[in-house]
Parts: structure tokens; sequence; C-alpha cells
């Protein structure tokens, strides 16, 4: 009973650490390319 409480919150928390890498890599993606898109406007505007 233990050992699969166990097994079942160590997957719940990888799943939450996935869910957050993949929020911050998509945001920061975003951020990246509003600053190129920036940086394009402002040199060949």
């Amino acid at each position: 009973m233990l050992i699969t409480n166990r097994s079942s919150l160590v997957v719940s928390t990888s799943f939450r650490a996935t869910i957050l890498d993949v929020r911050l890599l998509a945001s920061r993606r975003v951020t990246w390319s509003t600053c190129f898109f920036f940086l394009e406007w402002q040199i060949f505007g």
C-alpha cells in the first residue's frame, strides 16, 4: 500500500513538473519570438 502510494505520488509530481516545463518553454518561446520580431521591426522597419 505504501509503495503504490509513493509511486503514484512520484508520477503525479513528475507529471506536474513536465507540465510546468512545457509552460515555461512555451512562454519563453513566445518571449523570444516577440523580442526577435521587435528587433527585426526596429532594424528593417
